[in-house]
């Protein structure tokens, strides 16, 4: 019996030593597996850095992100080096070894980080740059002299260079969703990438917003392009009033620019679509005097696709364009025209008048009254002067000229001097004046209507001050606006400057039509004290303020320091027009050398990025700043 349980407890202790010796060996071969995965990692990373460092090099040896049109033809000539270390970098970073890395805790981040960004510079180099960089050789290929061009490579570039771009947003957004990586010399080096990946990536779409709208004006069938040249010395909403309105259409692969019209030239018409927010917008309309279709009140609403349907109704209407179809419009002012010569070169016209990218803005928005006192002969420069800029911006048309164009469209079209609206796009252009609707990406409008038929605004300083001032528990926020508006003519000047500029207001004719409108005895008498103030030098404003999408507006006041003032058309209604609200007033009167002021708050919807204030465009660099006083 002993003997059976001193062989029971014998084979016990056998089963115990070769478990704990199964064990052991487990775990050494555990420890083995661990140690050569660290190996092989380790290795795997230094391989990748090493070919990732090569990659990022050459990138920046060509100040890639600073301006992609010098860029690309640098880049370019590096492609292949450049795929060459892209694909060893992601041939370690897309290995089993690195995948399973990304799941171990602390480095896992870092090492998904790291992939992401192998991923996205192996996308630019073989998806983006051949891609681009082919697309505008075939373009520069086949575009000739004398205003000819290959329509379908110009269609073929812009369909890769739109695909290429989402492909660069595309990375952009992973790199920026990406896990913020735990080492420093990681974290240093995504945040490097994500900032030459952000440049990368804005400078991908302005090229491609510019080359699409030129395919969208050679495309899209028959028909033809309105083209509209506004004045920034009489200040609508979108922009001025358009002095001039030509047409610009292919022929047999030819750009023509039609015939340039001034604003004289054309019919008032009964009816025609945007008509009801134009005069929702049009302080005198508020007194029962409705417009129908006036070329001169196009740009009075802020949201240009509603411009440029009003504007083609127009246009169908005249003895000049009743047969046309239009495919679109296309909108700028003179601060555009200055830069375009500026980047192509000047013109001159045939009274020896040189406008280039020094003096046209102040030409056609000032000096031109003075030169030129006789309104026909303004009315005859416009139109000369709108269509021989037109040929000198479409007319040499290459790759090289588009490339060159790019970045001065992108802030022409980003500060409301350029649009463009495509009636056969189904999607939306680039620069097409839409207001926002994302309540993720807040903007307030302020924006302005010159009621006193001057060319006042050309003396009109404009500043503005928007300011956070709280985040809200509910995650919403608050900004302050303060946006401030100088009559910048001296007193003494109103004399010495032509009544063009400083005053042409009908005041008789409007008594008439206010006499005989619906408006109540007490609105037409409020009316006529509006009237009456619209004197020579004295600019009349009214403004309009959009709220942001998902958000409000609130505690509007004005004040202002003129004799002219009259505080109760300084007051602001909300009213509702082409299924948005905005508030308007109907009178802000500044005398020269006075200055008006309008506040108020904003609130923004629950997470949502910072406020963005648009405004009609001025012939200048903007003066917006955005503080933050949360921060202090």
């Amino acid at each position: 019996m002993s003997k059976h349980i001193d062989n029971i407890n014998r084979t016990g202790v056998q089963k115990k030593g070769s478990t704990a010796k199964s064990i052991g060996i487990a775990v050494a071969a555990i420890l083995g597996i661990i140690v050569i995965y660290c190996a092989l990692l380790v290795g795997s990373v230094l391989q990748a850095k090493k070919h990732l460092t090569q990659a990022v090099s050459i990138v920046q040896s060509v100040n890639a992100g600073s301006d992609m049109t010098s860029v690309l033809p640098a880049l370019v000539g590096k492609t292949a080096q450049l795929q060459q270390e892209t694909k060893a970098a992601r041939a370690q970073t897309d290995g089993i070894v690195w995948r399973i890395g990304t799941v171990i805790p602390y480095v896992g981040d870092d090492l998904s980080a790291a992939r992401t960004a192998v991923t996205a510079l192996d996308t630019v180099s073989n998806d983006v740059i051949p891609e681009v960089s082919d697309s505008l050789t075939n373009l520069q290929k086949n575009s000739a002299a004398g205003n000819t061009l290959d329509i379908k490579s110009l269609s073929s570039a812009a369909d890769a260079i739109v695909k290429a771009n989402t492909a660069v947003q595309t990375q952009a957004k992973a790199l920026e969703n990406a896990p913020t990586p735990h080492i420093g010399k990681v974290r240093d080096a995504l945040s490097t990438g994500r900032t030459l990946f952000t440049k990368l990536a804005d400078q991908s779409d302005q090229i491609s917003k510019v080359v699409s709208m030129f395919s969208q004006l050679m495309n899209g069938g028959e028909g033809k392009y309105l083209i509209l040249v506004q004045s920034n010395a009489e200040a609508q909403a979108a922009g001025g009033v358009p002095g001039s309105v030509g047409s610009l259409e292919v022929k047999d692969g030819k750009i023509v620019v039609g015939e340039f019209h001034s604003d004289s030239e054309f019919q008032l018409v009964n009816v025609v679509k945007g008509a009801e927010q134009i005069n929702d917008l049009y302080a005198i309309s508020q007194f029962g005097v409705n417009y129908g279709g006036d070329i001169r009140l196009a740009t009075v609403s802020p949201n240009f696709p509603v411009v440029a349907k009003y504007a083609a109704g127009i246009w169908k209407q005249q003895s000049f364009g009743t047969n046309d179809t239009i495919k679109g419009v296309m909108s700028l002012d003179p601060y555009a025209l200055q830069s375009m010569l500026g980047t192509l070169g000047g013109v001159t016209l045939s009274n020896g008048v040189q406008l280039d990218g020094t003096n046209t803005a102040q030409y056609l928005s000032n000096t031109v009254y003075r030169d030129i006192p006789d309104q026909n002969q303004q009315d005859a420069f416009f139109k000369e002067s709108a269509q021989l800029i037109m040929q000198k911006v479409f007319g040499s048309f290459d790759a090289k000229n588009v490339l060159s164009l790019v970045k001065t469209m992108s802030v022409l079209g980003q500060q409301r001097h350029l649009y463009n609206v495509s009636f056969n796009d189904s999607g939306k252009s680039g620069w097409n004046g839409e207001l926002s609707d994302d309540p993720k990406r807040p903007e307030t409008g302020l924006f302005v209507n010159e009621m006193g038929w001057t060319k006042m605004d050309w003396y009109a300083k404009r500043n503005a001050v928007v300011t956070k001032t709280k985040t809200n528990k509910d995650g919403t926020a608050t900004w302050h606006v303060k946006y401030t508006i100088a009559n910048s003519m001296k007193p003494e000047e109103v004399q010495s400057t032509p009544a063009y500029i400083t005053s042409t207001f009908p005041t008789s004719l409007f008594e008439r039509l206010i006499s005989q409108s619906s408006a109540s005895d007490e609105e037409k008498a409020f009316a006529n004290i509006l009237i009456d103030k619209a004197q020579p030098g004295v600019l009349w404003h009214i403004y309009v303020i959009e709220p942001p999408a998902g958000g409000s507006v609130s505690g509007i006041k004005v004040s202002n320091n003129s004799a002219s003032r009259v505080e109760e058309g300084e007051q602001f209604k909300a009213i509702k027009s082409d299924g948005r609200e905005y508030y308007t007033n109907t009178g802000v009167f500044i005398d020269p050398g006075s200055t008006a002021t309008v506040e108020y708050d904003v609130t923004t919807a629950a997470g949502a990025s910072d406020l963005v204030l648009d405004q009609t465009p001025v012939p200048y660099a903007p003066q917006i700043t955005y503080e933050d006083n949360t921060k202090q």
